[in-house]
């Protein structure tokens, strides 16, 4: 008796263990979901960073607005350092 439990358990782990492998298998995560999502916005907009035009503008001596792809980015600079306002898009920080 103890044997035939002892397999029947064997095989329950073993099948869960297997099926446990081919469902992985089927279900990878993207490396990088940011990256996917944001290429779906830049094709949807027919943006391209590559030839991205970055125009300033400045409003005082302290306060500037950057105007490019996505929208506006609004620049504070001081003694204690730069704020940045509404920095959509990592590529274009430079």
């Amino acid at each position: 008796m103890l044997r035939k439990n002892y397999h029947e358990t064997l095989l329950i782990i073993i099948t869960l263990f297997l099926s446990m492998q081919a469902s992985s298998g089927h279900h990878q995560e993207n490396e990088d979901p940011y990256q996917e999502g944001q290429q779906v916005v830049l094709d949807a907009f027919g943006w391209n960073f590559s030839e991205a035009v970055i125009v300033t503008e400045k409003i005082t001596d302290n306060i500037h607005i950057l105007f490019g792809l996505g929208g506006n980015i609004l620049v504070s600079t001081g003694s204690d350092g730069v704020l940045i306002v509404d920095d959509q898009f990592p590529e274009l920080k430079d």
